[in-house]
């Protein structure tokens, strides 16, 4: 509605409240403390406004949020680690395009109801933790353009139902785990722009896989044989690394015809 302004304190009366959309306008500020008021919320979603500061710590007080977006604002400093700890019902948490830096909390990893986490462009760093593992319904991880570091635990093989994974632009380094073989439901696989150095043949057990971008990487040897069994694939893209492609692989009925520039 391009309402601008701030978001009155009296909000927080209104204790019957469940739902809870001002998303695209251009209020601005700080949350409003009066928000934590509201005990029977389930849904809220402040996204593209221009509201900055911290997220305050009295975010964790709402017993029954299955669905938060903070994204596409101003907001700044670390992810406030308590406040997962009294989200236990929390399945939706969108914080990408804001500000935030530090580590992501491994207090996040226990709320083990959670099918979608979007963090993409903020500051992010530190290592991407196995407490990951922990999150077995989860669907959907994207964490682009941060600062996350290291290698990639074994234990992302936990995520059984997972359907899209994109951890590009990172500073992620050494292989991709062959556990990553587990993730049978996983269709879209973007790991571009880090340092990783080799891809396992579990990559072929991504039977239902329909994009994967490993584009910019250090990848060395063949483009593995085992692709062949991705006959969902739909694109694949290998450019700048330093790898032999395989005649047999760039002839597969799967890729387009001509082959595409890509590879």
């Amino acid at each position: 509605m391009n309402l601008s302004g701030t978001i009155p304190p009296h909000v927080g009366n209104l204790s019957f409240l469940a739902w809870l959309n001002m998303r695209n306008n251009n209020f601005h500020g700080p949350l409003p403390a009066q928000l934590v008021k509201l005990q029977r919320v389930k849904y809220i979603r402040l996204s593209f406004n221009i509201f900055d500061g911290e997220i305050p710590s009295w975010f964790g007080s709402f017993p029954k949020l299955q669905y938060l977006s903070l994204s596409h604002n101003n907001l700044t400093g670390e992810i406030p680690s308590d406040i997962f700890e009294g989200l236990p019902r929390l399945q939706v948490l969108y914080l990408a395009m804001n500000r935030f830096s530090g580590k992501i909390p491994t207090s996040l990893f226990e709320c083990k109801e959670l099918q979608d986490i979007d963090l993409t462009d903020n500051k992010l760093e530190g290592i991407l933790p196995e407490e990951i593992g922990n999150l077995t319904m989860l669907k959907i991880l994207q964490l682009h353009n941060n600062l996350i570091e290291g290698i990639i635990p074994r234990e992302i093989g936990n995520l059984f139902n997972l359907e899209i994974l994109g951890l590009s632009t990172n500073l992620l380094k050494g292989h991709l785990p062959p556990s990553i073989g587990n993730l049978t439901h996983l269709r879209i696989l973007n790991l571009y722009k880090n340092s990783l150095t080799e891809i396992p043949q579990q990559i072929g057990d991504l039977i239902n896989l329909e994009g994967l971008d490993i584009h910019d990487n250090k990848l060395k040897g063949h483009l593995l044989p085992f692709f062949c069994n991705l006959t969902h694939l739909k694109l694949l893209d290998a450019s700048n690394n330093f790898l032999t492609i395989l005649y047999n692989i760039c002839t597969s009925p799967f890729l387009p015809s001509p082959i595409p520039k890509f590879l």
